[in-house]
């Protein structure tokens, strides 16, 4: 089995190895806590190899994604890009490539798809890819795009606004908070008429842009589109694609920020150094490629778990491989019943968040489109995707209903154990739909371990932690 290792050490910094089914994903925040850390990775590699199985000599290439810090580490002085080569202690010499930021993110995007994409367009930093610029990029069989500059910075002009809001926090991580605001209610706003103008404005400008480079990509004709890049967490712009027919699917991976480049990168590398090529692997695969333990990897009966759900119980879960990217899917997550607003209004207090964002919904996947309005279920795997939510249902789901009546959906094989959960869940209420948000407070990254997860599940307040096959219930 050849192995790729990718590496990234900017904000978001990860380490990922690949080979020809198989993905481990470690970014560093999981370690550090540290929500986009960047920082030395060199305790994460040995990490990664005895998460794969594998021992540092197994690994036959290596990816670096620009760009790249250079942190001065025993790692780094193994590694000599200069001449495209690093030397394992025994004095063994494999091949290094640098790849570029945005060939990293495009290769990420199409080789998770689960098709082919017609296009893969890259968009990064809240709305552009460098400060004036927004990329769009497209990779292998897919027809190239061009690189446009922007007289204005929408990356720049979002964080700045999220800057004046937050003065405390780094703008370009609280950008995305306001990001749900052009489906919230007026009355439901709390900054005001001018800040509220100012998010729509920023809003519709930057959904434009992305249907305008995405159409630019396809040469004007609506197909499969994959995109990569932090914007694609744009819910609202994402969705206008389909909306205004632009594409007829859309793909946003798990890790489509930077997080993933260590993959994308390695992706790359498999095809230009001939290591081998990377065969599609399921949706769950992609997903949960990160951090596990044996404490993790055994199940609690699916009924139990349904049973304090539908009693409304806030239930923290932590169970097998962590996820990859910021979404929680049910490995490392905080479930509730979607039955109910003020379980909704909990969640958001527990966690910290602000009162008007909204939370998302885990579905059922042979359920999802009696609920939501989908064009591909298999394309809503990783709740990266906005689906509208079917105008007959929206009362019975309140709790997981924006008040645009649209839902950032995730929907969850049947056959796995939180889907189990969910026909549990359903064969009790009859709605097999939960609020599903990450296992975290504000600020702070999703747990990798039993150890975090307990010490953050004793933070939030939970009524029960679900820690693999142990129970632990709140007194």
């Amino acid at each position: 089995m050849n192995w790729v290792l990718g590496i990234y050490e900017c904000h978001d910094a990860s380490v990922a190895l690949v080979s020809e089914t198989r993905m481990i994903h470690l970014p560093l925040e999981r370690w550090t806590r540290r929500r986009h850390d960047a920082g030395q990775i060199d305790a994460l590699i040995p990490l990664a190899c005895r998460q794969a199985g594998i021992a540092l000599a197994d690994i036959d290439a290596i990816a670096v994604a620009g760009p790249s810090m250079r942190y001065e580490s025993e790692w780094s002085s193994l590694m000599d890009l200069g001449r495209h080569s690093f030397t394992l202690p025994d004095g063994t010499v494999r091949p290094v490539l640098s790849v570029p930021h945005h060939r990293a993110h495009a290769a990420y995007a199409q080789c998770t798809a689960p098709w082919l994409p017609d296009a893969v367009v890259t968009i990064d930093g809240g709305g552009d890819a460098v400060a004036g610029k927004t990329v769009s990029a497209s990779l292998w069989p897919c027809a190239a795009a061009p690189i446009i500059p922007e007289e204005r910075s929408l990356g720049l002009a979002w964080n700045a606004l999220a800057e004046r809001l937050w003065p405390d926090q780094h703008g370009t991580h609280t950008a995305g908070k306001l990001m749900a605001l052009a489906g919230v209610a007026e009355d439901r706003i709390p900054f005001g008429a001018a800040i509220q103008h100012e998010a729509w404005t920023l809003q519709d400008a930057l959904t434009d842009q992305l249907a305008r480079f995405v159409t630019e990509a396809l040469h004007g004709v609506p197909g499969r589109v994959a995109l990569a890049g932090g914007v694609a967490l744009n819910g609202i712009a994402v969705r206008a694609l389909l909306d205004r027919g632009v594409a007829t699917a859309v793909h946003v991976p798990p890790a489509v920020s930077d997080e993933g480049l260590s993959i994308g990168a390695a992706l790359v590398a498999r095809l230009e150094m001939g290591v081998g090529a990377w065969r599609k692997a399921p949706a769950d695969a992609v997903a949960f490629c990160g951090y596990t333990e044996p404490e993790l990897v055994d199940d609690v009966p699916p009924d139990r778990v349904a049973a304090g759900l539908a009693s409304r119980k806030v239930i923290g879960v932590a169970h097998g491989c962590a996820e990859s990217g910021p979404r929680a899917l049910g490995h490392r997550s905080l479930l509730a019943a979607s039955t109910s607003t003020a379980l909704r209004d909990r969640v958001n207090r527990m966690k910290g968040r602000e009162p008007w964002r909204p939370l998302a919904p885990a579905v059922l996947a042979s359920a999802a489109r009696a609920w939501f309005v989908l064009e591909d279920p298999d394309a809503y795997a990783f709740m990266t995707v906005i689906a509208p939510v079917r105008p007959e249902v929206r009362e019975r789901i309140p709790g997981v209903v924006h008040d645009d009546g649209t839902a950032r959906v995730q929907c969850v094989p049947d056959d796995v154990w939180f889907g189990q959960v969910l026909v549990a869940l359903g064969e009790r209420t009859g709605v097999p739909i939960v609020i599903n948000t990450s296992l975290n407070v504000a600020g702070e990254a999703m747990p990798n371990t039993a150890e975090q997860a307990r010490d953050t599940a004793q933070r939030l307040g939970v009524d029960v932690l679900i820690c693999g096959k142990e129970i632990q219930c709140r007194r």
